[in-house]
């Protein structure tokens, strides 16, 4: 069984196993295991795509430049898997991150980072937030974990990430 039939048999039951629990699911307003279904089977028909050692990586990406030039601030939702001989996709584990570079003294790069892996039921299991500064010469001269979000506030900033990225690619 495809992925794709499997998650679209999912989404069938899982409307109607929350609709029996008394809050029905609408497409107004899905829940976020319905928008990452729909962002995990769409992925490979409308994200970019890289390749990693084994994995295989459909990305989106937003942000004010992709100039590596210019300062900016990018964001990027990946959906990593495995393919199999036939090129089936199979979803193992979803990642945000956001990126915000800015010129600092001397001409090196300040980089502030935020990165989180979920799983694919949508929970937050690993939260990261940085910052980095790389010398003109591209020598990374500086790494520092920045204090986070408790575990709650997290997942629950995660979860708006997640609402406006299907927003986005739903359209």
């Amino acid at each position: 069984m495809s992925f794709n039939i499997l998650l679209s048999f999912v989404l069938m039951f899982s409307s109607v196993s929350v609709y029996a629990q008394g809050a029905p699911v609408s497409a107004a307003n899905p829940s976020l295991q319905d928008q990452l279904n729909y962002i995990m089977i769409v992925a490979p028909k409308k994200a970019n795509r890289s390749e990693f050692q084994q994995l295989t990586n459909y990305y989106y990406q937003k942000g004010t430049s992709f100039d590596t030039t210019q300062e900016r601030d990018v964001e990027y939702l990946s959906v990593i898997g495995v393919e199999d001989v036939n090129k089936e996709f199979y979803p193992q584990v979803l990642s945000t991150v956001s990126e915000s570079w800015k010129k600092g003294e001397a001409g090196a790069w300040i980089i502030t980072q935020k990165i989180r892996e979920v799983n694919l039921a949508g929970q937050v299991y690993k939260s990261v937030a940085r910052k980095m500064v790389i010398n003109v010469r591209g020598i990374l001269t500086a790494d520092e974990v920045l204090p986070g979000l408790s575990a709650v506030e997290d997942q629950v900033a995660f979860e708006k990430e997640i609402s406006v990225w299907y927003s986005e690619i739903k359209q």
